[in-house]
């Protein structure tokens, strides 16, 4: 989980942040204070309900640091499926929910999107 920077928030939502021209300065170096937005680099979980438990707990963990947009790049068919199940939506408007596409989504919407699983 990183902190996004203002610039680094701003090269996800231009679609312009990717392996060639990530730079360190969209990371923030004082952890999460201040900051408003995460990159998810990696969730890892061994079987459904690790998946679950590590998503529970990254929540937790976002709003705790009051952190309120959550980016991230699904890069396997399971990555796909959580941020599918999880409410995230791609950030380029004429991209479709694919992997390696960058995805967002408010915490406030996935804590939604989370009740309505739970009651389902």
């Amino acid at each position: 989980i990183l902190p996004l920077t203002n610039g680094g928030e701003a090269a996800i939502l231009n679609n312009s942040m990717s392996i060639p021209n990530i730079a360190m300065s969209f990371f923030a170096k004082t952890k999460f204070v201040r900051r408003r937005a995460a990159y998810i680099g990696s969730v890892v979980g061994v079987t459904p309900q690790a998946n679950k438990a590590v998503l529970y707990y990254l929540h937790k963990f976002l709003q705790s640091k009051q952190v309120t947009d959550v980016y991230t790049r699904p890069t396997t068919p399971d990555g796909l499926r959580l941020v599918r199940r999880n409410g995230f939506e791609p950030v380029g408007k004429f991209d479709d929910l694919a992997l390696n596409t960058l995805v967002r989504c408010t915490l406030l919407s996935w804590e939604k999107r989370r009740r309505a699983l739970r009651s389902a």
